[in-house]
């Protein structure tokens, strides 16, 4: 099941809840308020590695084929 992060529309508050994908489509419930209307967010994890730079998968090595 994946983790993903929301943002509550009444209150602001951001949550992270772990969602299992026949309910990815359902709304999901504020813990502080209660408010079942909330905003998936993109994860700057899944888009950036930390330090701020993207993210660029090494050169395959010449002498094996093989990442070195």
């Amino acid at each position: 099941m994946p983790i993903f992060e929301y943002s509550c529309k009444q209150c602001g508050h951001t949550f992270e809840k772990l969602v299992s994908r026949s309910r990815m489509k359902d709304a999901q419930q504020c813990p502080d308020c209660g408010a079942v209307e909330a905003d998936k967010l993109v994860s700057a994890f899944s888009s950036k590695i930390a330090g701020g730079g993207d993210y660029t998968a090494p050169a395959p090595s010449r002498s094996g084929g093989g990442f070195s």
